[in-house]
């Protein structure tokens, strides 16, 4: 009596289904990634050489220093009245815009403060003052 053996085959992995498994995995990690590459990168802010057209003398500005003091036409403001000042001015203007002046050196977090509680007090609009370089002509 003869058997006939049956032939086995040999098991593979099939490629296709893994390619599958790592294109899908590939599309969730770039759907579920944050790319923060501004804290990497040394950034140089541009200088504008124009000059937009000036604010009228009768905005109202707030000034922060240094130490993030903040002063109204020279007079030191605490946090506390913030609020109350600036609800002062947009009672008196609906379309106001305050201006802030900040140094150079002064906190990001307290100029950011700032336009917040203006913000909250109904400041339809903040404007952010600059120093204009002059153009140089060549």
């Amino acid at each position: 009596m003869r058997f006939t053996r049956q032939r086995q085959e040999e098991t593979r992995l099939g490629i296709t289904p893994l390619i599958d498994i790592v294109f899908l995995l590939l599309i969730f990690i770039v759907l579920t990634s944050r790319f923060n590459q501004a804290e990497e990168v040394p950034v140089s802010l541009p200088q504008l050489e124009g000059k937009f057209p000036s604010a009228d003398s009768g905005r109202n500005r707030l000034v922060i220093d240094k130490q993030g003091r903040v002063y109204h036409k020279g007079n030191f403001v605490p946090r506390e009245a913030l609020p109350a000042l600036i609800k002062s001015f947009v009672e008196g203007n609906p379309s106001f815009s305050l201006v802030l002046e900040a140094d150079r050196d002064a906190r990001y977090g307290t100029v950011v403060e700032l336009m917040d509680i203006a913000r909250r007090s109904g400041m339809g609009s903040i404007v952010i003052a600059a120093e204009w370089k002059a153009k140089r002509e060549q």
